[in-house]
């Protein structure tokens, strides 16, 4: 059985069983398999659909994985950004499982002139969710370039 290096995974944290925008899920295997599944909500399976990365792509987002898997490490599962509503976000690089709700980019310097004490309070924490945001951004812009369907 292929192990996971890659999955991505977005779903709203609220609505009825059966909703039509229930999410998406990208799963991308060590043997280069891409796995897109589109839900009702309850996850409820509405789609899925297979393609074939190419093992330049693959063994590509796999050395970024492993060039990374020491600040990987030092992150939290749980990744905390403020947000208490929205979607939620499902990371996992290979074993590396991260969970956070509306994971995007924060501008640190901006965040500082206009937030200063909440900047000192929270720096670290927006620090991990950029990380995780910036590195997943690489991978899915390398699973796009390849399979721009997606």
């Amino acid at each position: 059985m292929a192990n996971v290096i890659f999955r991505y995974s977005v779903t709203p944290s609220y609505g009825c069983c059966g909703d039509s925008d229930g999410g998406f899920a990208l799963t991308l295997t060590d043997g280069g398999d891409v796995e897109y599944m589109e839900y009702k909500f309850c996850k409820i399976t509405e789609s899925c659909r297979h393609f074939d990365l190419s093992p330049n792509a693959a063994a590509e987002i796999g050395s970024i994985i492993s060039e990374n898997n020491a600040r990987l490490d030092d992150i939290p599962h749980k990744l905390e950004n403020g947000s208490f509503d929205g979607d939620i976000f499902d990371i996992s690089f290979g074993s590396r499982k991260y969970r956070g709700l509306n994971i995007s980019m924060t501008d640190l310097a901006r965040l500082k002139k206009r937030r200063p004490s909440y900047y000192e309070a929270n720096k670290n924490a927006i620090e991990n969710v950029n990380f995780i945001a910036e590195l997943t951004g690489r991978i899915l812009g390398i699973i796009i370039n390849e399979i721009p369907e997606l």
